[in-house]
């Protein structure tokens, strides 16, 4: 028989006064009891499980983390994501075009946002290399189906689409062709900012009948590109909160037709295609498209939203493109 309470004077009492009652209580529904007291506990001098703050934190540290890590675990096994080049061909069925590495760039605080462009002759050699071998699977593939016009996009914003529209651009003009580039992402246009151009009329504006495509289109003496450069751009202009009626429009067909008699190429840089209308109205206009995927951002499932879309207006994928930038 044992009592426990805080008290131990209190449990003791508790426990004598259980002896001396038991018999008489239990009479009436056993019959005749006798208790025998075999050995006297006395009032105990300390307590029979005392707290020990120190080892309660300790077994709680070890709970926390084992849960934080099993939370871990199943986020990451939840949430797929594009990791490797390989996972590419895995989970979204289209070829992997190359890896883009990241690039660490110096902060300066008295400049403005530092850019990644290949005309940079401090341009980090690793993404110069893989804008160039990007750009030859490209070229190959237009090539070979007859392609001009290639729109690049992504899932989600800020997986690096302009970035790399306009350095493979800019690359397929240093190999001797000549390109337009076309920000006509007009809900963010941010193509001027890569080839640091200051603000001005773009395409809204041309589309808005409120200027033609030639006053807009910037060459390559306004970019100070040499004679080798047979480069054309045609900047976003004012950003709009929508887009896609404007893009949709038998002016941008024109455009279009018009641009693709005098070039070899034409990029479009396109809204994200997984949360906007706007890449699947400018997929009518493309020949082929690309999708850039940055390492371990947008979930698998809306990249193939975006390839379902692409899929749905007959444009030929012709692979995606891995970004660590």
């Amino acid at each position: 028989m044992s009592v426990t309470d805080s008290d131990a004077q209190r449990a003791y009492d508790t426990l004598q006064a259980v002896i001396t009652c038991y018999p008489e209580v239990a009479e009436v529904i056993v019959g005749r009891t006798s208790l025998q007291l075999l050995d006297e506990s006395g009032v105990p001098a300390t307590p029979n499980n005392p707290r020990n703050s120190q080892e309660a934190a300790k077994r709680g540290a070890v709970i926390g983390v084992g849960l934080g890590l099993a939370w871990t675990l199943f986020v990451m096994l939840s949430r797929r994501t594009v990791r490797r080049r390989n996972d590419i061909p895995r989970y979204i069925n289209v070829k992997c075009l190359g890896e883009i590495p990241q690039v660490t760039l110096k902060k300066r605080s008295r400049k403005g946002k530092q850019v990644l462009n290949i005309t940079d002759e401090k341009i980090n050699g690793d993404f110069l290399e893989s804008i160039r071998l990007i750009r030859n699977k490209i070229e190959y593939s237009a090539a070979k189906n007859h392609q001009k016009v290639v729109m690049v996009t992504s899932a989600l914003a800020g997986e690096g689409k302009s970035t790399v529209a306009v350095n493979l651009a800019l690359s397929m003009a240093q190999n001797g062709k000549r390109v337009v580039l076309m920000d006509c992402d007009l809900r963010n246009p941010s193509d001027r900012e890569i080839l640091r151009l200051p603000e001005g009329e773009g395409l809204y504006e041309v589309l808005k009948g409120e200027a033609d495509i030639q006053d807009v289109l910037i060459d390559r003496k306004k970019l100070n590109f040499g004679k080798d450069m047979d480069f054309y751009f045609v900047p976003g202009g004012k950003a709009v909160a929508d887009g896609s009626k404007l893009l949709d429009s038998g002016q941008m067909e024109n455009i279009i037709e018009a641009l693709k008699k005098a070039a070899d190429y034409i990029i479009l840089d396109s809204a994200p295609i997984g949360i906007l209308t706007d890449a699947g109205i400018l997929a009518q206009y493309a020949d082929s498209a690309v999708c850039i995927v940055k390492k371990d951002y947008a979930r698998v499932d809306s990249i193939m939203e975006g390839m379902e879309e692409l899929a749905d207006g007959h444009v030929h994928v012709i692979g995606g493109i891995l970004n660590g930038v």
